[in-house]
């Protein structure tokens, strides 16, 4: 077995056998076992690692202490570190708390528009489904002008409306968590800026009832 280099507590060099005493003749180096003293010098080596600045010692005093602490370590990951379900998940289910995601909406129906002057409102989705409502998904506006813009329901916006200002050469992302639902059926979404200038208009719409 390979002898294992240590430092005494005057930080003078050291080296332990499986067997015997220390290579240099000092009766005072203690004795290891071979099944351990390859463990110790691991763990000695780690301690002094990730204590910046020090250095860990194996001396007659702590080595035992060494032996000690790198049983425990090891008995540890193998048998306590670990984590114990009490109470599986509800069939069905991977919610955890009082809230869930339903994840992304798929059957949209993607439109995209573009004008260098919609001071006068133009759709900027379809029409929903025969007696069903336009429910607004997602919209993504660009524009190279500074303007107020709105996308809102045809005919008589009321409520149903959604308002950004944007900066020149500025853009908005709108993904609401409740998306948003026009109030009377069979109208289409509609855009309208406050002043001329280029504008694109990506929206995703869906029908509900």
């Amino acid at each position: 077995m390979a002898n294992v280099q240590i430092k005494d507590g005057a930080e003078a060099e050291k080296y332990l056998k499986s067997t015997g005493a220390g290579s240099d003749g000092d009766a005072y180096i203690p004795q290891h076992l071979e099944t351990n003293s390859a463990d110790i010098k691991t763990a000695v080596e780690l301690l002094d690692n990730a204590i910046s600045g020090s250095r860990m010692l194996v001396t007659e005093d702590n080595s035992a202490d060494i032996k000690t602490a790198v049983e425990t370590v090891a008995s540890a990951v193998s048998t306590q570190m670990q984590v114990d379900v009490v109470g599986a998940l509800p069939t069905g289910s991977n919610a955890i708390g009082a809230t869930k995601d339903n994840g992304p909406e798929t059957a949209g129906t993607f439109t995209y528009t573009t004008s260098a002057d919609m001071t006068s409102v133009a759709d900027v989705g379809p029409a929903p489904s025969g007696g069903e409502k336009s429910v607004l998904l997602q919209a993504v506006i660009s524009t190279d002008t500074a303007m107020q813009f709105t996308i809102q329901m045809a005919d008589s916006p009321g409520n149903e409306r959604q308002s950004w200002y944007l900066p020149a050469s500025g853009s908005v992302i709108f993904v609401p968590r409740h998306p948003v639902k026009v109030g009377s059926a069979d109208k289409k979404w509609q855009g309208i800026a406050s002043v001329a200038g280029n504008v694109a208009i990506s929206t995703v719409t869906t029908s509900e009832a």
